[in-house]
């Protein structure tokens, strides 16, 4: 299990009533989604992204 799987897990264990794991599939596959042409509708700036994909791979 990869770092942003235990976060996800931690944030919701106790607050979601189907599981954390009902909730961890569609955050981390929302989160494989994330690409450059996305960044204005997250308000994200180009480099705000470099730094959490660069965070990402580690």
């Amino acid at each position: 299990m990869d770092t942003t799987q235990r976060r996800i897990r931690r944030a919701f264990a106790d607050r979601c009533p189907l599981g954390a794991e009902a909730v961890e599939v569609p955050v981390v596959n929302g989160l494989r989604r994330v690409h450059e042409g996305v960044l204005a509708r997250y308000g994200l700036r180009p480099s705000e992204f470099v730094a959490w994909k660069a965070r990402v791979a580690r």
